[in-house]
């Protein structure tokens, strides 16, 4: 049985904006102007990020998940927030994007509190670059995003491989039957979870959250 899908439009979470330089820019691998998500950025070491997820017996993708978890609950927000990363050299880059007025300080509180963190500001990225990590729907539902395959598939057991610079999908597990298991492939494969309800704990608290397949509607534009 497949998991749900979460629908969302960009439109809803962030807001619009240019952005011609900087360190957005410069942390891409090319660049060209266009329109750009604009919502609070973490940035944080790609090596003590790793570091500190296999200390705790998890990849740095489920790592930053239950982290982002965490804030969302701690934050809870009257608005719908959508929260995803960016790959690039040596660096990820988490965003919060909501339309909430005010600075996310719980959430940051919780993402940032970790040795790998660099710095963080509001920025942007080109929505083409994100990789969605989870979804908040006010007042009291945390969602943890999947990625489909190529072509939207969604059925059985699949897996994800998170430290695909080029791009990020998920492909069913059979593939791996070949080769490598997945369990010995490396902690940058993580199974999609094949059940929505999902516990964990954190500091000897319990956090709920749902798994479903990320479909975003990318409907930014800029207003003159």
């Amino acid at each position: 049985m497949s998991l749900p899908i979460q629908s969302f439009r960009m439109s809803e979470v962030a807001e619009a904006g240019m952005d011609m330089g900087g360190f957005a820019a410069s942390m891409e691998r090319t660049f060209t102007p266009a329109v750009r998500a604009i919502g609070e950025c973490f940035a944080f070491n790609n090596q003590p990020l790793d570091e500190e997820a296999r200390r705790e017996g998890v990849s740095w993708h489920v790592w930053l998940l239950r982290r982002a978890i965490i804030g969302l609950w701690q934050e809870r927000s009257r608005n719908k927030v959508y929260v995803c990363y960016t790959l690039h050299p040596g660096a990820t880059r988490v965003f919060f994007c909501s339309h909430q007025k005010r600075h996310p300080e719980k959430f940051a509180a919780i993402i940032t509190a970790t040795n790998a963190y660099i710095e963080s500001g509001r920025d942007g990225f080109p929505v083409g670059y994100a990789r969605s990590l989870a979804f908040w729907e006010a007042p009291c539902t945390a969602v943890a995003l999947w990625p489909r395959g190529l072509g939207g598939e969604t059925e059985g057991a699949r897996v994800v491989d998170t430290g695909n610079a080029m791009s990020y999908f998920s492909y069913p597990e059979s593939e791996h039957d070949a080769g490598i298991s997945v369990d010995k492939a490396g902690p940058e494969y993580v199974r999609v979870p094949q059940q929505e309800l999902t516990e964990f704990d954190s500091g000897g608290t319990s956090y709920h959250c749902l798994n479903r397949w990320a479909a975003g509607e990318m409907d930014l534009r800029l207003e003159f």
